[in-house]
């Protein structure tokens, strides 16, 4: 919980700070930005606070559902974009538009202090001390964990690319059919509307679908890497395509999203109840690292193309990336699904407690 309560303050500090500063402090803006992704409550890094609380109170049978509710929050969070752009037009400044986010960010994390209990008992957690934080403990981890290593590599291949595309694909969008001022805001706000309603329906519903019919956890990343190669092509075939094939692309977009909850689902039943949360802070970094490369990668690409009349090339690499996590997923990440839990559990099983010394595997759980 003291982790979830940091990290529902820092979510909203950098709002906090363009209202501090008028928005005319670009360095505080972004300094607050690295505090985000430090207590994992950036874009890129998956909010994996609550990831990793979510693999507390979960159990195998219902895991899936709850990263489901996780990810719906997000497609909430896209239907109310024009909602909010309405209220920022109706107060007339953006200093009192911004004075409204401090005032949502004050009340969720009174909403987490005072309401959200703690994920685990006093008797279950892990005494924590500064000596325990190793980043360097990462790389061990991800050369031990074959589960983990496999995972790390599809999240890369695929979060990468969305992470870059996202920066240019409505840039691309508005130069393609010269959309006007008026006209890119409407459609905007309509693609996220559009767009928020589907991961809601993929999160609520097509989660709860897979989790009846028992789809293994690698289809369902293999179901995500391939929507991502598919909404990338289309993108880069924008000049053969009306404008309205650009709302149909939300269809194989919200399926994108899946990713994250087969990834954390297979994970945390792969893995040593308490290995969850270092296991998660090493997806965090890998996407973390694709949040960076993402944006700088494709925005140089896509500028540098553009001057030569090729500017969905870069969508072709991008879609070229996700099918090659596509194909990590059916082989490497299927094989080691179906072995037995416990070949894979004792491949790395312990590390934590050699790491840390409070923590002990009980081999009789895997067998």
């Amino acid at each position: 919980k003291p982790l979830i309560l940091l990290s529902s303050f820092f979510v909203w500090l950098p709002v906090l700070a363009l209202w501090m500063t008028n928005t005319n402090s670009p360095s505080v803006y972004y300094s607050t930005i690295v505090f985000c992704g430090v207590f994992g409550t950036s874009k890129a890094t998956g909010y994996a606070t609550w990831n990793a609380y979510i693999a507390d109170i979960s159990t195998t049978e219902n895991r899936s559902l709850y990263f489901g509710y996780l990810g719906a929050m997000l497609g909430i969070s896209m239907v109310m974009t024009p909602l909010l752009n309405l209220i920022n037009g109706s107060l007339g400044s953006d200093t009192e538009f911004l004075k409204v986010m401090v005032l949502i960010g004050i009340l969720n994390t009174l909403y987490v202090l005072l309401v959200i209990p703690e994920s685990l008992s006093a008797a279950r957690r892990n005494n924590f001390t500064m000596k325990k934080i190793k980043p360097q403990e990462m790389f061990k981890l991800l050369k031990r964990s074959q589960i983990l290593a496999w995972t790390s590599l599809v999240m890369l291949l695929g979060v990468t690319p969305e992470m870059g595309v996202a920066e240019i694909a409505l840039i691309y969008v508005n130069d393609v059919y010269s959309l006007k001022s008026e006209d890119a805001k409407r459609f905007n706000a309509t693609y996220f509307a559009i767009l928020g309603g589907a991961i809601l329906f993929t999160q609520l519903i097509v989660v709860k679908i897979f989790d009846v019919c028992k789809v293994r956890y690698s289809s369902t990343i293999a179901i995500s890497q391939m929507a991502n190669a598919v909404h990338m092509l289309v993108y880069a075939s924008l000049h053969f395509v009306p404008l309205w094939a650009v709302y149909l692309n939300t269809i194989p977009t919200c399926f994108v999203f899946l990713s994250a909850i087969g990834v954390n689902s297979l994970i945390t039943d792969r893995m040593g109840k308490g290995e969850y949360g270092f296991a998660m802070g090493c997806l965090s970094a890998v996407s973390g690292i694709s949040g960076v490369i993402g944006p700088l990668m494709f925005s140089q690409l896509f500028a540098a193309l553009g001057k030569r009349g090729e500017p969905y090339v870069p969508f072709l690499i991008g879609s070229a990336m996700a099918l090659c996590g596509f194909f990590v997923t059916i082989l490497p990440v299927r094989r080691i699904e179906l072995s037995p839990k416990r070949l894979v559990m004792f491949s790395h099983s312990g590390i934590y407690s050699r790491i840390e010394g409070d923590f002990e595997s009980d081999e009789s759980e895997y067998e």
